[in-house]
């Protein structure tokens, strides 16, 4: 069973490792892992491998990392000759256009953290939080031109905890992901799974997140509820920060606050220390 794989950050990285777990005893084949590439980080602006391109070479996965995958013919022919049986798919960061989705055998697969059709888009994590979800999960479903709305081959839910955040809760889905993923591609190689359509006029949509999405306006805050939603669902990035007396103040999980050049600090402790910071959540 061959699989080409796309994804670029650490969410992707469970569903890598049971792919690799599965090739190890000869169940699946990983053609090549594809990604993005490097890009320059920290202040010396070095180049930096993605986590999926490290992972895949350290178990020896040939890599590839397109600039761009739309009319790109010499990634188009790699990727017909490795022939593979599937795509597996995980927060890539690109649409890939129909002369790609066309070229596997059984089917181009989308692990999407959200119960389908609710939340699709870039942020359905956050955007489950946001909202006040008690519940989300992940839809593993064939991939089409348009942004999630394939044929779905199968969905499971977790529940949100009250103090679930976005690091947390994406730990759990992504773990989720790579058994859902494993279960859908050995159940459609014996033609026991059928897909089904999305029922499109129920679908709701997640926004890009921007780094203003986390300021917080000290004159008019959001309420305590919300408030609690928004550092979760930012955290960590990008994270919910205001302005406090010229310097960014940084509102942190477990109600925590963090002034800049400081260690964060429990909020009571910093509000007896600055008794005109009256903020609550």
């Amino acid at each position: 069973m061959r699989i080409v794989f796309f994804g670029t950050p650490e969410i992707s990285l469970p569903t890598l490792y049971s792919l690799i777990g599965k090739q190890f005893v000869g169940e699946y084949e990983i053609s090549y892992v594809v990604t993005s590439p490097d890009k320059p980080t920290g202040r010396g602006k070095n180049l930096s491998p993605t986590p999926v391109r490290r992972l895949a070479e350290k178990f020896s996965i040939p890599v590839l990392t397109p600039e761009k995958i739309k009319d790109n013919t010499k990634f188009l022919n790699q990727l017909k000759k490795a022939s593979p049986d599937f795509l597996v798919l995980i927060s890539y960061g690109k649409i890939l256009p129909k002369e790609i989705l066309d070229i596997p055998k059984k089917a181009p697969l989308n692990i999407h953290f959200s119960l389908l059709p609710k939340y699709r888009g870039p942020a359905p994590i956050q955007a489950a939080i946001l909202n006040g979800d008690k519940r989300t999960g992940v839809t593993i479903f064939k991939m089409n031109e348009s942004i999630d709305e394939g044929e779905i081959f199968v969905k499971a839910r977790v529940k949100i905890k009250p103090d679930d955040t976005t690091r947390s809760l994406s730990n759990d889905l992504s773990l989720l992901g790579a058994d859902l993923v494993n279960y859908t591609v050995h159940t459609l190689t014996t033609n026991k799974l059928k897909p089904k359509k999305q029922i499109h006029k129920n679908a709701t949509y997640s926004k890009l997140i921007s780094k203003e999405d986390g300021f917080i306006n000290l004159k008019r805050p959001a309420a305590a509820v919300n408030l609690d939603r928004m550092i979760r669902a930012y955290y960590p990035w990008p994270g919910v920060w205001t302005k406090y007396h010229d310097k960014i103040l940084k509102l942190l999980p477990e109600k925590k606050v963090q002034l800049e050049g400081k260690q964060p600090v429990n909020l009571e402790d910093f509000k007896k220390g600055h008794k005109d910071f009256s903020l609550n959540w």
